[in-house]
């Protein structure tokens, strides 16, 4: 019977806290990596609030460098409150506790004021990026190297993150809460394509299947096997319980 964990075990552990740093100071983003020095936090660094604005996915904790009036309009901050609701934010080098305010109004989970010392600052930085890291062990499901945050709909791949149409994830969801069980054709069909006329549904289905293999293709450990005319299921590479053809379209 292959199993699905329901928490990361110490040697495989969900993703960790994916950070970005939106600063025009090289000295003071060199301060933030030492303060966040750990192997399952990540560090990205951009210099302007439109690069972290175009990004397709979201990071685990966001922080503005106060210090620039630019990184911390309260437009742009309410704008990425509302499209990532569960990003934890943070500002760093608040003038005064006026401002601090006026972020916190804006969106802004922390503003962490300038006349602080360093030692205060980066704690606070870790506290919150270690909040961040017992919430994604908490959401974040693993199945060998593949990890599913059913609740924020993000998945990981051998450790990078891949995009999921809504469908697509549907379908993924279905087969995951499933996890090394058959997972019938009807199942899937009902679960994915409520009010879609039959005929439809199989075709979709076999394509859709497809999709994911493809987007699954970096994993090492996991894969979509088929059994003819009953369904899949979700599994890891090395199960052999069961003569499963596995399907690599």
């Amino acid at each position: 019977m292959t199993l699905i964990e329901d928490r990361p075990s110490a040697t495989e552990s969900a993703p960790g806290s994916h950070v970005v740093l939106v600063t025009g100071s090289g000295p003071f983003a060199e301060q933030v990596r030492v303060a966040l020095r750990d192997p399952d936090t990540s560090v990205a660094e951009f210099d302007a609030m439109a690069a972290l604005e175009a990004l397709e996915a979201a990071p685990d904790l966001i922080i503005l460098d106060a210090s620039a009036p630019q990184f911390v309009e309260p437009r742009p901050l309410g704008r990425l409150r509302h499209r990532w609701p569960s990003v934890l934010i943070v500002a760093v080098r608040v003038a005064d506790e006026h401002v601090a305010t006026t972020l916190l109004e804006a969106g802004a989970d922390d503003a962490i004021e300038a006349r602080h010392d360093w030692a205060h600052v980066a704690a606070r930085l870790n506290a919150s990026a270690r909040r961040i890291r017992m919430a994604n062990a908490l959401l974040r499901r693993r199945v060998g190297d593949v990890v599913y945050d059913r609740d924020n709909r993000r998945v990981w791949c051998a450790g990078i993150e891949v995009e999921f149409a809504p469908r697509e994830l549907a379908v993924l969801d279905a087969l995951w809460i499933r996890a090394g069980e058959l997972v019938r054709h009807e199942s899937l069909q009902d679960y994915v394509w409520s009010g879609v006329e039959e005929g439809e549904r199989s075709n979709r289905l076999e394509v859709y299947i497809s999709y994911i293999r493809r987007k699954l293709r970096r994993s090492n450990e996991v894969t979509i096997q088929t059994l003819r005319g009953a369904g899949y299921r979700l599994v890891r590479k090395s199960a052999t319980d069961t003569p499963w053809e596995r399907d690599e379209t």
